[in-house]
């Protein structure tokens, strides 16, 4: 609205239409019909992209590129364009941009040439994880404790890392604990994992690597970062009786068990 001052009232932002619209804590993300994509408020990170780190008080317009995707954490910014191209900036002190250093990156930054159908920040800023055209899924940032689920660890990893040969399909991470479903729709899990929210039948401290969750069939993954467990949508879970949005439950605590 220009200013910090409170609004009691609704406000109208301009004369621009919206497609979509994303905030997170203090910055706001904005698409408008044209497609263009427009930034506004905190800026202690470079996570506006304007060049600075200077508070934005008014929606800045980002190029005159078409923008389709927003993935949003914080003071990190991630966005992809009309050809599923990543362009990303903000807060880098893990390497979690993928742009090859630890350094904050004030404007946007094309990660390569490869396209995107998926990108999941961890909600602690410090681990992002891409799935491509072709499934194959990379993992950058933190990697400390093997949280990329890779076969070794080798403290941040700046730039894209393939994890392995397997064709995935869809990938949540949720306080350094990562779920993902493969293109055959088997749940594996690994990382962080203290309160056995991994599913895998123990609570050793990480998983280091890839651990496939039986032979369930899974849709999709629904997590909270604030209980200690997570929530999962099964295929073929029949005798599930438990249902949110038309979509039957199973609960994870220590190891999957159905609802009956």
């Amino acid at each position: 609205i220009g200013n910090t001052a409170t609004k009691y009232t609704p406000y109208k932002i301009g004369s621009s239409k919206w497609k979509n619209i994303n905030i997170d804590t203090y910055t706001t993300i904005g698409i408008d019909e044209n497609d263009h994509l427009y930034v506004w408020g905190c800026n202690n990170s470079g996570q506006v992209g304007n060049g600075n780190s200077i508070n934005q008080y008014t929606p800045f317009k980002i190029s005159d590129t078409r923008w389709k995707t927003i993935y949003q954490n914080n003071t990190t910014t991630m966005i992809t364009d009309e050809n599923d191209l990543l362009y990303v900036w903000g807060n880098n002190y893990r390497g979690q941009l993928g742009t090859g250093n630890a350094t904050t990156q004030y404007t946007p930054f094309k990660i390569s040439d490869t396209k995107w159908t998926t990108i999941a920040i961890d909600p602690t800023q410090s681990i992002t994880f891409g799935i491509d055209y072709s499934g194959t899924l990379y993992g950058w940032g933190d990697n400390l404790n093997n949280y990329l689920g890779t076969t070794t660890a080798n403290n941040y990893q700046y730039t894209p890392l393939k994890l392995n040969d397997t064709k995935w399909k869809s990938i949540t991470v949720k306080n350094k604990a990562i779920f993902a479903i493969t293109q055959e729709d088997y749940l594996y899990t690994w990382g962080s994992n203290n309160i056995g929210n991994l599913g895998n039948g123990n609570t050793t401290a990480v998983q280091y690597t890839p651990t496939k969750i039986s032979n369930t069939k899974w849709k999709s993954i629904l997590g909270n970062t604030e209980i200690s467990y997570n929530l999962f949508l099964g295929s073929e879970i029949p005798e599930v009786t438990v249902t949110v949005n038309n979509e039957k439950l199973a609960f994870l605590k220590d190891i999957p068990i159905t609802i009956d």
